[in-house]
């Protein structure tokens, strides 16, 4: 059997699908949150081409706005170079610097971490598969050891046909403290962050991502915590 759709009626049918995604997202995003929270997230990368073609650039800016989305909760600025060694996989050094405070903590805390990763990506047709693996080495406030964390993700997105600028997406990331830290037994699983959403294509350098992040934290000696966000993400690519 064929199914042949012409282009006006894809034209209504793309939108309505969206329409109904964004919906989905938003109503399972703030219900059954004790804090609902939104996440931002904006990154710019691009090539080093006065030195080498190889070489990569990249910086992150995320805020997360907790208390019902009320404060700016937590602050991350995270630059990174990278080295392109084929064309499908780089590897990266970087810097990060968080700023957390309520309701995430009960007074204000830096952080300082220094992080390493690998990057995979690879298309197939209309989908894109992403691996990413890092190694974070953290330097918390007030406390008494470095944090070794180990976190990993897997993504895949898919063009819609004949409207390749639009992508559904879903991800999963999951963290896992390496050491025992700050006199705790909190070595093994930390959290796993699961997301899913759209991506649009604004241009040929931006592209913007909308949807629900579900995060699930093993806490020591508490139950654990589950909440699900609205998270936003900007990228900026040069190239």
């Amino acid at each position: 059997m064929i199914f042949d759709f012409d282009d006006s009626r894809t034209n209504r049918i793309v939108p309505f699908i969206t329409s109904v995604l964004l919906a989905f997202i938003s109503s399972f995003c703030v219900a059954k949150n004790n804090d609902f929270q939104i996440w931002t997230n904006s990154t710019a990368l691009g090539s080093i081409t006065q030195v080498n073609p190889k070489l990569k650039y990249s910086f992150e800016y995320q805020g997360r706005f907790g208390d019902y989305a009320s404060r700016l909760s937590q602050l991350i600025l995270r630059p990174g170079i990278g080295y392109q060694i084929i064309p499908s996989t780089s590897l990266w050094l970087g810097y990060a610097w968080i700023r957390t405070s309520q309701p995430f903590t009960i007074k204000p805390i830096d952080e300082n971490r220094i992080w390493q990763q690998i990057l995979w990506n690879k298309k197939f047709n209309a989908f894109t598969t992403t691996l990413r693996s890092r190694l974070e080495e953290r330097f918390i406030q007030e406390t008494l050891h470095t944090a070794w964390r180990y976190r990993q993700l897997f993504r895949i997105s898919y063009a819609l046909p004949e409207h390749e600028q639009l992508t559904l997406i879903g991800s999963n990331e999951f963290f896992f403290h390496l050491n025992r830290y700050n006199l705790q037994n909190n070595i093994g699983f930390d959290q796993n962050r699961a997301f899913i959403g759209i991506g649009y294509q604004t241009s040929d350098k931006t592209t913007l991502e909308l949807g629900c992040l579900n995060q699930y934290i093993k806490r020591p000696k508490r139950s654990a915590y589950n909440g699900n966000y609205l998270f936003m993400n900007l990228i900026f690519n040069f190239g």
